[in-house]
């Protein structure tokens, strides 16, 4: 599609262009199908996508199917939808999605996924990205497989009619390709996408949580498809059918390497792999929740010693979504410290701003609290793609801290002068207390 001028967002109008831009818009429309109009593998014409220059919706959409009525029109790829054309599209990332069912027009997910794998050697450059960063070839046939498992149910329980996965090949610095930038290398077996895709396979069991920190007596629950039995180690060994039968939640005791595989009358699943580390630091306790779909390492992340690297796809990075970060870490006795500091990283690209306020209160009892330090931030347009900032508090006197809380406002809605309107993420990672 031609782009040019404006971007708006979901729930904004259409852009009103001027008569000139109006005219080269259409000019660039008409020759971009007069020169594809033989090729056989286009079966749809995409006049607007994810809100670039998208103006006069229903009119553009008329004219493109007139001009061309063999083929179908989708009116708008990515999320402003006019409830015209012949499909309702939508971009969901990473984890797949669907439009609610219509009557008269398909429901389609034209891009998801996004996972990102960096093979060195195989790079146009060094820094790259993805939707969400993985770290083996392992991790992303685990990942990809989990997503096409919801896309199967998807059909089923909405009539999702197709899905885009982001994508056949790496592009510059995208690395979330099936394959590398040169070609060479596939990142999953050919056979086992060809599986996965038409739907010949078994899905692997989810853990909840998939791994981590925990506290004694914590519990994993294993969740598998219906009709499949599960079987289960806690040793690290490889299962199979004369393994532990899973029948309700794991009381975990000490630190384990739990290993899982699913299995019907004639197949059998991947298995599944998750390491579990026991700790006796207490669980911190959230009072607002985090994204599942940024969850990184859940509860215990934001103090695991595991700092959150330069991109806020790489799994340590933990999202809130539209709402704060309130979190109040219990060190277990009172002790003195000199430094509480708190991680933020930005990336407005991807709807992702740093907090305009950020406090660090302490208590001994966990009843009153003083607020040490607290810092107002001027939310301003930035076009680097991920930037890192840390909140630093330089504790001062003989206080006795046992209870220690991290708050972070999040702007909510995004600035009038963003690219497109919504609503606002703050990524936080690591909590570090010395």
């Amino acid at each position: 599609m031609p782009n040019g001028d404006r971007k708006i967002g979901p729930q904004d109008p259409d852009i009103a262009r001027s008569e000139e831009s109006e005219k080269q818009f259409r000019y660039e429309l008409k020759q971009m199908m007069d020169g594809l109009y033989n090729h056989p593998s286009i079966v749809m014409w995409v006049p607007f996508n994810e809100g670039w220059g998208q103006f006069k919706t229903a009119e553009i959409v008329k004219w493109v199917k007139d001009y061309d009525p063999s083929r179908m029109v989708n009116n708008a790829s990515g999320w402003t939808d006019r409830k015209v054309g012949d499909v309702h599209d939508i971009h969901n990332y990473p984890e797949p999605a669907s439009p609610e069912p219509e009557p008269n027009r398909a429901v389609v997910l034209g891009e998801f996924g996004g996972l990102g794998l960096n093979i060195p050697g195989h790079m146009w450059e060094e820094t790259n990205w993805g939707y969400r960063n993985l770290s083996s070839k392992e991790e992303l046939l685990y990942r990809y497989e989990t997503f096409y498992t919801d896309v199967w149910k998807l059909k089923d329980s909405k009539g999702l009619c197709a899905a885009v996965y982001t994508q056949i090949t790496d592009v510059e610095s995208e690395a979330n390709g099936l394959i590398t930038y040169d070609r060479e290398l596939m990142k999953v077996d050919p056979k086992l996408l060809k599986d996965i895709n038409t739907g010949n396979f078994i899905a692997a069991p989810e853990f909840d949580p998939d791994g981590g920190l925990f506290n004694k007596n914590d519990q994993v629950i294993i969740q598998a498809e219906k009709g499949q039995e599960v079987r289960y180690t806690l040793d690290g060994s490889e299962p199979d059918r004369s393994s532990r039968l899973y029948s309700g939640p794991i009381v975990l005791a000490k630190s384990v390497t739990l290993k899982a595989k699913a299995y019907s009358s004639s197949k059998e699943s991947r298995t599944v792999t998750a390491d579990f580390e026991a700790t006796t630091f207490p669980r911190p306790d959230y009072k607002k929740a985090y994204s599942n779909k940024y969850r990184a390492g859940g509860d215990f992340v934001l103090y695991d010693g595991l700092k959150g690297g330069d991109t806020f796809a790489d799994g340590k990075w933990q999202g809130f979504h539209w709402e704060d970060l309130d979190v109040t870490f219990d060190l277990g006795t009172a002790k003195s410290l000199s430094e509480i500091s708190v991680r933020f990283i930005e990336s407005q690209a991807n709807w992702i701003f740093l907090p305009e306020q950020v406090s660090i209160s302490v208590s001994a009892d966990g009843e009153v609290y003083q607020v040490v330090e607290q810092f107002a931030n001027n939310i301003t347009p930035s076009e680097q793609v991920n930037e890192i900032k840390s909140f630093k508090a330089s504790l001062k006197g003989k206080l006795k801290i046992r209870y220690i809380r991290v708050f972070a406002k999040n702007i909510g809605n995004c600035p009038e002068w963003f690219q497109g309107s919504g609503k606002a993420w703050i990524f936080a990672d690591e909590v570090e207390i010395k």
